[in-house]
């Protein structure tokens, strides 16, 4: 649920709250990268299914620069 009012485990968060910092989205980023360059490596393409993924995760995010 996304608004000011949202409760997840005992703990409010407001929707300007970031739950993670710099170093953890680049830790996320880079491990993103690194599954998308596994996946290439061993099937020779990324799926376009996995790449929707990705970039769902990534902008629910805000990974994206």
């Amino acid at each position: 649920m996304l608004n000011s009012n949202a409760y997840d485990r005992g703990v409010m968060y407001s929707l300007k709250s970031q739950l993670l910092g710099r170093p953890e989205k680049d830790l996320l980023r880079k491990a993103l990268f690194l599954y998308q360059k596994n996946l290439y490596q061993q099937l020779g393409e990324l799926p376009e299914k996995q790449r929707d993924l990705i970039s769902d995760i990534a902008d629910k995010l805000n990974l994206k620069h």
